[in-house]
C-alpha cells in the first residue's frame, strides 16, 4: 500500500536588502532567492527574466507525486510582500518591459504568502507571484517546478483554480491513478469542459494592443507599413481552437476575422483590426497605483485609467507617456483630479496639427463571485476566493438529490456577469459545475461548485429504539444480526452512547445459528423477513441484506474513528457508490429485476488485522483520533475500476450467481466512466471479521467505531 503523506511547510523570510528607500514609500520589488522544504539543493534564479526553477527531490515511496510544496524561505526587497497571482497567464513575456507592463494588468491574491504558507502545484508545474514593493508596484515572477516522472501539462497557463493555496495538508492528499481516464477528475467526475474562448496575440513592432469587445485593436508606429508586419506569436484560451490559424494568414492589412472555439464547443467572434498611428496619436499611457493598464480608444481619442478605489481619482500621478514621434501634450502629470473626465491636446511634430482628447478614471472591480446560496433552505456556499472552490453543506434531510438544487440568489462584484447559471434555475451540484465570472474588461475567473452532506447518522451519536424496544439503533443504519435471540445482537454502546462496539460471536442456541460477525450497516437486514431456521440455509449472509440507501454525493475520501482488537481475525471497512437503473421503491435490491443494473462508480475499502495497516491501496493516511486509543484511516474514493490489490476482489462484490436462490442480489458492475453515471445509493459495512458473511472468524474480536466522516 502506497501511504500518501506530504507534509509541507513554508517559510517566508522578508529580508532587509540594500535597496530600502527610507525617504518615503519604497518602489524596490526585487526577488533575490526562494527556496522549498522539498527542493534540491541548488535552484536556479534567473533575475533578468524573472524565473526561479526548483528541482524537487525524488518523492518517497508514500507519494504518488508532490502536489504542494512548501517555502523554506524567501529574499525579497525590504517592505516588499508576495502573493499569488489569479488571473491567466496566456504567455510569460522575455524582457523586462513586457514583464512590467503585464504585471499592471493581473490581479493578484490580497493574502500575503508568509511562513507557513502552502503553495499547491499545477498541472502545468508553473506557478506565478508577484513581488509587490511598498508603493504598490508590481513585478511578476515565475517559478517552475521540475517533478521526476511527471510531465508537466501543455498548457503553460496558470490561473487561480491551479494558483492556489492549500488550506489543509490533507486536502492535498487524494490518491491518483495513471490509469484513469483523461476524462475524468480526482473526485471521479467528467472533467468539465471549459468554456474560455479568449484570443490573444502580438505583432512584430506593435506599439500597443487593446481589447475593445471582440475586437483586439493593434497600433502601430506613424509610418509603419501594413503590408509588411509580422506577426510575432498567438495563443488561445485553455485547450480552445481558433479558425483560421493566425500563424497561416499572410494579409493583416484590411483586418481578419476569426472563430475560436472553447472545449465545451462554444465558440467566440473575434477581429482583429490594425491601425497606424497619427501624428497626434496616444500610444500608451500609465498611472502610479493603477490596478491595469489602461484603455486608449483612438476612435473616440479617449483615455479611461483604471484605480484601486474612488480616492485614488481626486490625485492621479501619470508616470509615463508615449505619443507619436516628435508629439507633445499638456496633461497635467501630477496631482491630476479625475473626479470627472479631463480634456487635453497632443500637439505634433510639425507644431501645427492637433487633437483633442479625454483622460477619464474608473476604479477597477476584479471579476469575483461573492456569495450564492442554493436548496430549499438557502444553504450558503463556503467560498474559497484562492482555489476558485465553493461547497454547498447541503441536510440530506432537505436536499438529498443533488442533481437538482435551485439557485435561490447570487451575488457578482460590481459590473460582472456568469452566463452558466442564474437564479431562479435548478442545476446538478452532486458533480462539479464550473463557471466563469467575467468583469467589464473580459477578465474571468473560474469558480468551481458542488454540493455534498454528511450520511445521516455517521457520527453515531443519536440512538433510536430497535425493533425490540432496546436503544440499540442508529436511523439510516441496520446491524447483520438483528433478531429477538439478545446474544445475536453486537451492537452495542458505551456509557455516552457514542460509540458503536461490534463483536464476532458464537451465535448457535441449541445448535441453531452460526458464527455472527458484528457489524453496523447502510443497509437493510432481512427485508423478506426470512424466519430463524431459514437462515442457517443461507451459505452467504449478505444474501440476506438489502445493501445500500439513497446518497447522491461524490465525496473524495472517507474517515472512520476506529479502534480493533481482532485476536488474529481481520476487519472490514469500507463505502461503495453506486447508480442504479431501477429508480422505483428507492431502487432496492429486494425488488430487482433481471434488467436493472447497480453500476459501481467509486469505492474505498479497508481490511486489515490492525487499524494501523497501510497496506490497502485506498489508504491515505491513518493518525491518532481525538478520542484514546483510536485511529483516524483516511480512504481515497477510487471512482471507476478499484485498483489492484484492493480487498474488492476478495469480496462477492462483482458476483452475479446466488448461493441461495431466494437471496437477495446486490451484485454491481464496473466502469471505465464514472463521470457518466450519477451516485444515486452508497453502501457502508463495518464488520469486526471481514468473512462473516461466510460466517468465518474469530470470537471475540471487537471494533468499535466513534465516527464516519466524508470529504469532498
Amino acid at each position: 500500500m502506497r501511504f500518501f503523506l506530504i507534509a509541507v511547510v513554508i517559510v517566508l523570510f522578508f529580508g532587509c536588502s540594500a535597496d530600502y528607500d527610507e525617504f518615503g514609500e519604497s518602489p524596490y520589488r526585487k526577488l533575490d532567492e526562494v527556496h522549498f522544504a522539498e527542493e534540491r539543493e541548488g535552484i536556479q534564479v534567473f533575475a533578468d527574466e524573472h524565473k526561479v526553477i526548483i528541482t524537487l527531490e525524488e518523492r518517497s515511496d508514500s507519494l504518488a507525486t508532490w502536489d504542494s510544496v512548501t517555502i523554506e524561505s524567501i529574499d525579497i526587497s525590504h517592505m516588499a510582500t508576495l502573493h499569488l497571482v489569479e488571473s491567466k497567464i496566456l504567455e510569460f513575456p522575455t524582457d523586462s518591459a513586457a514583464l512590467d507592463s503585464l504585471a499592471k494588468t493581473l490581479a493578484y491574491s490580497e493574502k500575503k504568502l508568509k511562513k507557513g504558507s502552502k503553495i499547491r502545484i499545477p498541472a502545468s508545474q508553473i506557478v506565478y507571484v508577484m513581488v509587490v514593493a511598498e508603493d504598490g508596484t508590481p513585478a511578476l515572477w515565475q517559478i517552475q517546478f521540475v517533478i521526476s516522472e511527471v510531465e508537466p501539462s501543455s498548457n503553460e497557463g496558470s490561473e487561480s483554480g491551479e494558483n492556489s493555496e492549500s488550506k489543509d495538508g490533507s486536502e492535498g492528499k487524494e490518491s491518483s491513478d495513471k490509469g484513469d481516464s483523461k476524462d475524468t477528475d480526482q473526485n471521479g467526475n467528467e472533467s468539465s469542459k471549459s468554456s474560455e474562448k479568449g484570443l490573444w496575440l502580438s505583432f512584430s513592432g506593435q506599439a500597443r494592443l487593446d481589447t475593445l469587445g471582440d475586437t483586439l485593436a493593434v497600433k502601430f508606429p506613424l509610418g509603419t507599413d501594413l503590408t509588411k508586419i509580422a506577426l510575432a506569436d498567438w495563443n488561445v484560451s485553455g485547450k480552445a481552437s481558433v479558425t483560421p490559424e493566425p500563424d497561416k494568414v499572410t494579409e493583416w492589412k484590411t483586418g481578419v476575422a476569426f472563430t475560436v472555439t472553447a472545449e465545451d464547443g462554444s465558440t467566440a467572434k473575434w477581429v482583429v483590426r490594425l491601425t497606424v498611428a497619427t501624428a497626434t496619436e496616444v500610444l500608451s499611457i500609465s498611472a502610479k497605483n493603477q490596478a491595469r493598464s489602461a484603455l486608449i480608444d483612438d476612435g473616440t481619442s479617449t483615455v479611461l485609467l483604471y484605480l484601486a478605489d474612488e480616492n485614488a481619482k481626486k490625485s492621479v500621478t501619470i508616470d509615463n507617456v508615449v505619443l507619436s514621434d516628435g508629439a507633445s501634450h499638456d496633461l497635467k502629470l501630477s496631482g491630476l483630479d479625475l473626479s470627472s473626465p479631463v480634456k487635453f491636446t497632443v500637439t505634433a511634430s510639425d507644431g501645427e496639427s492637433k487633437a483633442d482628447w479625454t483622460i477619464s478614471a474608473k476604479v477597477y472591480v476584479p471579476p469575483k463571485l461573492e456569495s450564492i446560496t442554493v436548496g430549499t433552505g438557502s444553504v450558503k456556499g463556503v467560498i474559497d476566493q484562492e482555489s476558485g472552490k465553493v461547497f454547498f453543506e447541503m441536510s440530506y434531510k432537505n436536499d438529498l438529490d443533488l442533481r437538482s438544487l435551485k439557485v435561490q440568489s447570487m451575488t457578482l462584484s460590481e459590473g460582472a456577469s456568469v452566463q452558466e447559471i442564474k437564479a431562479g434555475s435548478s442545476y446538478n451540484f452532486s458533480k462539479a459545475q464550473t463557471i466563469t465570472v467575467a468583469n467589464e474588461q473580459g477578465e474571468t475567473k473560474t469558480y468551481t461548485l458542488q454540493a455534498g452532506y454528511q450520511y445521516p447518522g455517521s457520527d453515531f451519536n443519536h440512538w433510536v429504539a430497535d425493533d425490540f424496544g432496546n436503544t440499540n439503533d442508529v436511523d439510516g443504519w441496520d446491524n447483520g444480526n438483528n433478531s429477538a435471540l439478545d446474544k445475536t445482537k453486537t451492537l452495542t454502546v458505551n456509557e455516552d452512547k457514542q460509540i458503536v462496539k461490534m463483536e464476532s460471536k458464537d451465535a448457535k442456541i441449541f445448535g441453531i445459528g452460526r458464527f455472527a460477525s458484528g457489524n453496523m450497516l447502510v443497509a437493510y437486514f432481512n427485508p423478506k423477513n426470512v424466519g430463524t431456521m431459514e437462515m442457517t440455509k443461507y451459505d452467504d449472509g449478505n444474501e440476506l441484506i438489502d445493501f445500500g440507501r439513497p446518497f447522491y454525493g461524490r465525496p473524495k475520501f472517507v474517515e472512520f474513528d476506529v479502534k480493533y482488537e481482532g485476536k488474529g481475525d481481520s476487519c472490514d471497512l469500507y463505502v461503495i457508490l453506486e447508480h442504479r437503473s431501477r429508480t422505483s421503491n428507492q431502487g432496492k435490491n429486494q425488488y430487482r429485476g433481471s434488467g436493472d443494473v447497480n453500476t459501481m462508480v467509486a469505492s474505498a475499502w479497508y481490511r486489515a488485522t490492525t487499524v494501523t495497516s497501510t497496506d490497502d491501496p485506498d489508504v491515505v493516511s491513518i493518525t491518532d483520533a481525538g478520542r484514546s486509543g483510536y485511529k483516524t484511516i483516511r480512504l481515497a474514493f477510487k471512482y471507476g475500476k478499484p485498483k489492484a490489490g484492493s480487498p474488492i476482489f476478495k469480496s462477492s462484490l462483482f458476483s452475479t450467481s446466488l448461493k441461495n436462490s431466494k437471496g437477495i442480489d446486490n451484485h454491481v458492475v464496473q466502469t471505465d466512466s464514472p463521470g457518466s453515471f450519477d451516485v444515486t445509493h452508497i453502501r457502508v459495512v463495518m464488520a469486526s471479521s471481514a468473512l462473516g458473511n461466510e460466517y468465518k472468524g474469530t470470537v471475540g474480536a471487537t471494533l468499535w467505531a466513534d465516527e464516519m466522516r466524508l470529504i469532498y
